[in-house]
């Protein structure tokens, strides 16, 4: 059988760190039986595009963990402006440059990709 030694450096997008997350999330985000994030009183504290970076990662877990019709770890800005406490247009502007590298858009719809979890641990531990 023949390895292709550039196979090393291809992604796997589905898979994570389980453990990595929890580990960065515990005891800032909570996701209760509905797939509703909750976002600690510290966390609410952080700047704007901080605080949308947990969002978004509960929301990883939340689509991870509860099975329920219509729940999808991607959501809109005026989703993660209602639940962070920031306009839908601040919002906008943190996810089209600081945390442009860091969550990706589907049809309008925002997440963070799997393979960026070790970034975003480095960006909310400055």
């Amino acid at each position: 059988m023949v390895v292709d030694e550039l196979d090393k450096l291809i992604v796997d997008e589905e898979s994570i760190d389980k453990n990595g997350l929890v580990n960065l999330l515990f005891g800032k985000v909570k996701v209760n039986k509905n797939g509703e994030v909750i976002l600690d009183e510290k966390v609410l504290l952080e700047a704007g595009p901080k605080k949308i970076l947990y969002f978004l990662l509960g929301k990883k877990v939340a689509a991870m963990k509860i099975t329920k019709d219509g729940l999808n770890e991607a959501v809109d800005r005026n989703e993660i402006a209602n639940a962070v406490g920031v306009e839908p247009k601040s919002v906008s502007k943190y996810l089209g440059r600081e945390l442009k590298g860091f969550v990706k858009s589907t049809a309008g719809n925002f997440s963070v990709a799997n393979y960026n979890l070790s970034k975003c641990k480095g960006y909310l531990h400055e």
